[in-house]
């Protein structure tokens, strides 16, 4: 993905990489959800400072230790993809439940990325990373809705304006649509041309009146391609 100047990395897969609570997984905690039960994108923060130089492993380990929400702590960290300066990092499966958002968690996949967005800039590489981020998640989930943490309980995170996430995210939706659209078009009038030609074609070596008509419209048609330097 491509925007503005900037190139986003491949996804990168760090599940297996990120510090684990040893007492338990998020499957063994929580269980595991079917797709069908996912229809909604929670966007987070971490709430850290960009300037503290905070990554997932932290995150992570920091959740682990943490009694507040599990006296034996979390099993790692609660979100299913974590986005820094503009790298996008795949941390649990889709599927697992994780602590995402009080009472809101069998039926959400989290979005986070690094920063407190109260104070840090939401720069438009963070933007882009995140949009990715979502996009991909919808393109295997049956997500119908995306949410602010704060949308959902009284929180700030994620700081950012989620109206305007919500709108960029059906605008471009709405765009690879239309381009879609038309390839497919693009594509159909390439299959009739390409019918067509063979059907000139044999009706081109008819010695008959049919024939001399397609024999000529071809020959129409060899200028022409002629003309464009396609032969």
């Amino acid at each position: 993905m491509t925007t503005t100047g900037y190139s986003l990395q491949p996804i990168k897969d760090i599940t297996d990489e990120l510090p684990k609570n040893k007492n338990y997984s998020w499957k063994q905690l929580c269980g595991e959800r079917v797709p069908e039960q996912i229809t909604t994108i929670v966007v987070h923060h971490t709430g850290s400072l960009k300037a503290l130089g905070a990554d997932a492993a932290r995150h992570a380990k920091n959740h682990i230790e943490g009694t507040s929400i599990h006296v034996k702590g979390e099993p790692g960290l609660p979100y299913h993809v974590y986005c820094k300066e503009g790298q996008i990092y795949q941390t649990n499966d889709l599927l697992d439940f994780v602590y995402g958002v009080s009472d809101n968690n069998g039926y959400t996949v989290h979005i986070c990325t690094e920063g407190n967005f109260l104070y840090d800039t939401f720069t438009e590489l963070d933007r882009i990373a995140l949009y990715a981020a979502i996009l991909a998640v919808k393109a295997v989930l049956p997500i119908v809705d995306i949410k602010g943490h704060n949308e959902l309980q009284a929180k700030a995170c994620p700081a950012i304006d989620m109206s305007r996430v919500r709108s960029d995210i059906k605008t471009i939706e709405m765009d690879i649509e239309r381009k879609q659209s038309t390839l497919e078009a693009q594509i159909e009038r390439c299959f009739a041309v390409k019918n067509q030609a063979e059907f000139m074609y044999n009706k081109a070596k008819l010695n008959d009146g049919d024939g001399v008509w397609a024999r000529t419209w071809l020959d129409r048609v060899h200028a022409i391609m002629v003309e464009q330097k396609l032969l």
